[in-house]
C-alpha cells in the first residue's frame, strides 16, 4: 500500500538527497581537477576517440564556473587555468586551440565573475586570481588581439570601459603582467596587482547593479 511521508521524514529525505548530490558533484570535478592538471593524460583526453567525452568536460567545466558554491566554482576555474597553462606551453595554442582558448574559455571566466562569486570570500579571493592568471596567460600568448577581445567581452558581459574606469585599469595591468617574464616572484606580484584591480570592476559592477535594482523600483 502507499505510504505517505510526513513533513519531517520528507525534510530528512530532501536534505540526505542533496547532500549526496552535492558529494557525487564534488568528487566529479575532483577527477576532472586531476585530469585536466595531470600534464600526461592530456593526449589521452583529447583524442579523437575521447573527443565526446572531452567536450562534455568541457561544458561540465563552463557550468561549474557558475555554481552557486563558491568551492565548486573555484575548482572549475582553476581547472580552466591548468588547460590554459598547459594550451599555450604544451600545445602551441594555435588553430582551433586558440580561438576556443581566447574566445570560449575567456567569456566562462567573464560570466563567473558576474555571477555570485564574491571576491571577499576567501575561495572567491582565490577564483579572482585565477581568473587574472588565465588572462594574463592568454594576454602573454596572444598579445594585443587578445586584449582587444578581453576588453569587448568584459564591456558586454560586466561594464563600460570608459576612461578612468576600473575596467581600463584591469587591462593595463594585465598587459602589464603579460610582459613579465624575469622570475616567478615579479610574475607573482603583477598577478596580484592585476588581482586587485579586477576587485575594483567587480566592485564598480556590483554598485551598478544595485542602482539599477533600486531605480526599477
Amino acid at each position: 500500500s502507499f505510504k505517505f511521508i510526513d513533513d519531517d521524514e520528507k525534510t530528512v529525505a530532501f536534505s540526505v538527497h542533496k547532500r549526496d548530490r552535492e558529494d557525487v558533484i564534488r568528487n566529479y570535478y575532483g577527477f576532472l581537477r586531476y585530469v585536466f592538471r595531470t600534464n600526461h593524460l592530456y593526449p589521452a583526453l583529447i583524442s579523437p576517440q575521447n573527443q565526446a567525452h572531452y567536450q562534455k568536460a568541457l561544458q561540465n567545466l563552463f557550468q561549474g564556473c557558475l555554481h552557486r558554491d563558491l568551492g565548486t566554482a573555484k575548482s572549475c576555474i582553476q581547472i580552466l587555468e591548468a588547460f590554459v597553462n598547459w594550451g599555450v606551453r604544451w600545445a602551441g595554442g594555435g588553430g582551433g586551440l586558440k580561438k576556443f582558448l581566447a574566445q570560449d574559455v575567456t567569456a566562462a571566466t567573464i560570466k563567473s565573475l558576474g555571477t555570485n562569486l564574491d571576491p571577499n570570500d576567501a575561495k572567491g579571493n582565490l577564483a579572482v586570481l585565477s581568473v587574472c592568471q588565465i588572462h594574463i596567460k592568454l594576454a602573454a600568448a596572444y598579445g594585443q588581439d587578445y586584449l582587444n577581445l578581453l576588453h569587448q567581452y568584459m564591456s558586454k558581459l560586466m561594464i563600460s570601459g570608459a576612461a578612468g574606469s576600473g575596467l581600463e585599469r584591469y587591462l593595463k595591468t594585465v598587459r602589464q603582467a603579460a610582459t613579465v617574464t624575469s622570475s616567478p616572484a615579479e610574475m607573482q606580484a603583477a598577478a596580484f596587482e592585476a588581482k586587485g584591480a579586477l576587485k575594483t570592476v567587480l566592485n564598480e559592477h556590483a554598485h551598478r547593479k544595485k542602482a539599477a535594482g533600486a531605480a526599477v523600483r
